[in-house]
């Protein structure tokens, strides 16, 4: 992501090369890929319109003994830094939202702890899930969906405030007492700094018109992403603000460091 988002940033802004960005491109890697994330997430696109997203998903192998997101939680806090949980890289959106959900986990007392293990991508960690060698990961609805429809992993939760509709039947963090968590991630469309008003405009019109067809819809619910509401570019940019200083306050309050 931060590749494709560097290359793009030097590019002429006149429309003709644009970027499908993403939380990692616009929202983790520059908090904590600080040193080789060689751009400003903000001040170097041009906002167009957001594509879609969703929450992550807390899950576990399908035969793990945890049924439900409290026998989790409750086994996480009677052995400390006995279970292991995987993401797919560190510095991600997973383990920026798994150290979060270890911090805030409702009952009081010393935060939850659990070893982190890092994997190479999604792939991998739900690979790693089907082998029993981690007891839980926070991945992606894109990732974990098609496992968890397959039965190769069990969806615990999501990080959303509110159910995902691909998944109506798991309850969100909210519901289980982590108050106003809310983790999601999100593809939005960006160009060069620079770019004109009016072709801006024009790649607004365009997407939002892209999102409004049924069949476009049907695909990005099939790929696991829940298509975006209409958005201006305006309130993409603010989006992308918004986003960045949550992911920041994500570290702080995971007290995460990274080299």
């Amino acid at each position: 992501g931060s590749v494709g988002a560097d290359h793009v940033r030097r590019q002429v802004p006149d429309g003709n090369t644009l970027l499908l960005g993403t939380a990692s491109s616009h929202g983790t890697n520059p908090v904590t890929l600080q040193d080789t994330t060689r751009y400003d997430a903000i001040a170097d696109f041009t906002p167009i319109a957001l594509v879609g997203g969703g929450p992550l998903m807390v899950v576990v192998p399908r035969n793990s003994p945890f049924r439900r997101l409290e026998d989790l939680l409750a086994d996480l806090r009677a052995r400390p830094n006995t279970l292991h949980w995987a993401t797919s890289r560190t510095g991600n959106i997973g383990h920026l939202t798994g150290a979060l959900l270890l911090t805030s986990a409702p009952g009081g007392g010393a935060p939850l702890r659990a070893d982190h293990v890092s994997y190479r991508g999604g792939l991998q960690v739900m690979e790693a899930l089907a082998k029993g060698e981690v007891d839980f990961s926070l991945e992606p609805m894109a990732s974990a969906a098609p496992h968890v429809r397959d039965g190769v992993g069990r969806g615990l939760a999501v990080t959303s405030r509110e159910r995902s509709p691909l998944f109506p039947d798991m309850p969100a963090l909210a519901e289980r007492g982590f108050g106003d968590f809310d983790s999601t991630t999100w593809n939005v469309l960006v160009g060069p700094r620079g770019l004109p008003p009016e072709v801006t405009a024009s790649l607004n019109r365009a997407t939002l018109a892209a999102l409004a067809d049924p069949a476009v819809r049907g695909r990005l619910s099939i790929a696991a992403v829940d298509p975006a509401a209409p958005m201006t570019p305006d309130q993409t940019r603010d989006l992308l603000v918004a986003e960045l200083a949550k992911f920041r306050a994500m570290v702080a309050r995971g007290g995460l460091t990274f080299n």
